[in-house]
C-alpha cells in the first residue's frame, strides 16, 4: 500500500513538472512576440524600453558631433586665411597683432642669408631703452639703434655662451666696454653690442672671448665686421 502511494506521488510529480515548464515557455514566447511586434510598429506602445533607449542614444551622439559655429567666422574669411597660412599684409593695422611683427620702418634691414640669435629679447619698442628699437635679427628680436647706413662699417654683436652664471662679470672686465649688453640668465647667454664706429673693439672682444675659460662658445650675432688677422 505504501509502495503504491509513493508510485502515485512520483507519477503525478513527474507529469506536473513538464506541464509547468511548458506553460512558462509559452508565456515567455508570448511576451517576446508582443515585444517584437511593438518594436516593429515604431515603438508606439507606451513604455517600450528599446525605443526610448535608441532615441536617447541618438540624441547623445548628435550632441557630441554637432559643434557651434561662431557668428563672426566666414567660409572665405578668417578660417580660410589661417588654413592657407596667410599672414596679414605688412603695414595694415590688425587688431591683436604684436607690434613687433609690423616692425618699425626705422629698424635696420636684415641682410639676406643672415640669421641672428633665435631669442626674444623684446616684444615691442617699449621693452627697449630710450633710443632703441625692437627689431628682427633674422630669427629673434633684439633692441638695436635705428637704421644702419648702407656700406662701410656696421654695428655688430657677439653672442657668448657662459660657462656659468657667475662668469658674466669676469667676461665683461676682460673685453672692451660694449655699447650695450644683454644678459639672458635663463639661457646662460650674454650678447654684447658694438656700434659701427667700434668695430675694432668688437673684433678685439671676439678674440679675447674665444680663448676665455669663462666662455663656452662665442659667435657673431649677425654680420661680422672685417677684423684684421693680428687681432
Amino acid at each position: 500500500m505504501a509502495q503504491g502511494v509513493r508510485n502515485s506521488i512520483t507519477f503525478r510529480l513527474g507529469e506536473g513538472i513538464p506541464m509547468a515548464v511548458d506553460a512558462q515557455l509559452e508565456e515567455y514566447r508570448q511576451r517576446q512576440h508582443r515585444r517584437h511586434a511593438a518594436a516593429a510598429s515604431g515603438g508606439n506602445q507606451k513604455g517600450t524600453p528599446f525605443s526610448w533607449v535608441t532615441i536617447v542614444r541618438m540624441l547623445l551622439v548628435g550632441a557630441v558631433f554637432v559643434q557651434p559655429v561662431p557668428a563672426s567666422a566666414s567660409a572665405t574669411g578668417d578660417i580660410q586665411g589661417e588654413e592657407a597660412g596667410e599672414m596679414p599684409l605688412k603695414g595694415k593695422p590688425v587688431e591683436g597683432l604684436d607690434p613687433v611683427r609690423e616692425q618699425d620702418p626705422k629698424c635696420p634691414k636684415v641682410e639676406k642669408g643672415i640669421v641672428g640669435t633665435c631669442v626674444e629679447e623684446c616684444s615691442r619698442n617699449a621693452d627697449c631703452k630710450s633710443g632703441l628699437l625692437c627689431c628682427s635679427n633674422g630669427c629673434g628680436h633684439i633692441c638695436v639703434k635705428p637704421g644702419a647706413t648702407k656700406g662701410g662699417p656696421k654695428a655688430s654683436a657677439l653672442m657668448v655662451v657662459l660657462d656659468s652664471k657667475d662668469s658674466a662679470d669676469s667676461l665683461l672686465e676682460a673685453v672692451p666696454t660694449p655699447d650695450q649688453k644683454s644678459l639672458l640668465s635663463g639661457a646662460g647667454i650674454m650678447i654684447l653690442h658694438y656700434d659701427k664706429d667700434h668695430s675694432v673693439q668688437a673684433c678685439k672682444a671676439h678674440s679675447i672671448l674665444s680663448g676665455h675659460p669663462g666662455a663656452k662658445a662665442v659667435e657673431w650675432d649677425g654680420p661680422a665686421p672685417a677684423c684684421k688677422l693680428e687681432l
